[in-house]
């Protein structure tokens, strides 16, 4: 989808001159200069830049997590920067799906109860929903560990748990904070493709923060993030 394609389309995200500071209040630093930004569905977005935790205060702010900024937020258009942190995590909720550096899966509860988990905070009933958290756990891989506690089972299909467990709730954008930092090149790439083909397959619009070039060269639109500043660097149909 060309950029002309969006327009008169509501965008999934549109972040409208953000700024943010950091420091103590006696002392402070521009984070982040008049950011502007649209994202619209089915893209597949790296942002990159010399400062993860740069691109995680941004992802903060594109989630709804962070609200502490100057400027207009909005998720499928609603004004982010207007709700409370309550509403912010129920918006979320419904529309996005996150995936954090590491799994962070509840040790207690098998794979199956820990992708199931955020359709019992939407207040799915969970019989109801088992014929969806299958075919998910299917779809990536992983329906054959159901009954395993997350102690049982290797990195990779952690993280594939907690990949299944952001497309439950069947977002319209999927976040992941530094996929791959953890993994050799082989399991790296097989985690790439699966966010491509969530992606492609799926229609399902995903941004990923990473640093590594193999991800780069596979997005359709890079943001590059470099002293407060977000520029558009690559963008393909």
């Amino acid at each position: 989808m060309t950029q002309n394609q969006h327009v008169n389309k509501i965008p999934i995200i549109s972040l409208c001159n953000i700024i943010k500071y950091f420091g103590d209040g006696f002392y402070e630093n521009i984070s982040f200069d008049e950011i502007s930004l649209e994202i619209h569905s089915n893209e597949f977005i790296v942002i990159t830049g010399s400062s993860e935790h740069e691109r995680v205060k941004l992802l903060n702010i594109i989630s709804g997590i962070d609200n502490n900024y100057i400027g207009h937020a909005y998720l499928m258009g609603n004004y982010l920067s207007s709700l409370n942190r309550l509403k912010c995590s129920i918006l979320r909720n419904k529309f996005i799906g996150l995936i954090y550096k590491y799994p962070f899966l509840l040790s207690t509860l098998t794979i199956y109860e820990n992708v199931s988990y955020p359709l019992l905070l939407n207040g799915m009933n969970k019989r109801n929903a088992r014929n969806h958290i299958l075919k998910i756990m299917e779809y990536i891989g992983i329906n054959q560990f159901a009954d395993k506690l997350p102690k049982e089972l290797p990195p990779l299909l952690l993280y594939k748990a907690a990949i299944a467990r952001a497309l439950i709730t069947n977002p319209k954008l999927i976040i992941a904070y530094e996929p791959i930092v953890y993994f050799d090149a082989n399991h790296s790439e097989q985690l790439i493709e699966l966010l491509i083909n969530i992606q492609q397959e799926l229609g399902i619009t995903v941004i990923i923060s990473t640093h590594n070039d193999a991800i780069t060269s596979k997005a359709n639109r890079v943001l590059a993030l470099e002293n407060g500043k977000l520029k558009n660097v690559k963008f393909t149909n």
